[in-house]
């Protein structure tokens, strides 16, 4: 069980790490492109509508990381609700400690 949590966080860290750099790709085409709304001298601006398509075409390639990621998740919540099930006791025990825990240190805050 904690092999598999282990894996399918890795697998999510490595999709947020994607889309991060998905996302940074795109500021940084857009930052040198210009504002559009100011117009270009020399031609070189996109339209409102490339810097549009532009977007949609990142976000476009970001949808199977995203999708990866919540299939990953979603598996991962069939696991713990089977293992709730199988061990109600142990994750009672294990909500309480971590609650008394969460406790402490918000009397710190």
């Amino acid at each position: 069980m904690t092999d598999e949590l282990a894996r399918a966080e890795a697998d999510v860290e490595r999709a947020r790490e994607r889309l991060s750099a998905s996302v940074i790709a795109l500021r940084a085409q857009v930052a040198r492109q210009g504002d559009w709304r100011r117009g270009s001298q020399e031609g070189t601006m996109k339209t409102k509508e490339e810097i549009e398509a532009a977007i949609s075409e990142a976000g476009e390639r970001a949808k199977p990381q995203l999708e990866d990621a919540r299939r990953h998740l979603s598996s991962l919540s069939g696991k713990v609700t089977d293992y709730i099930k199988e061990n109600p006791g142990r994750s009672l025990l294990g909500a309480l400690a971590i609650g008394f825990v969460i406790g402490k240190i918000a009397r710190r805050s």
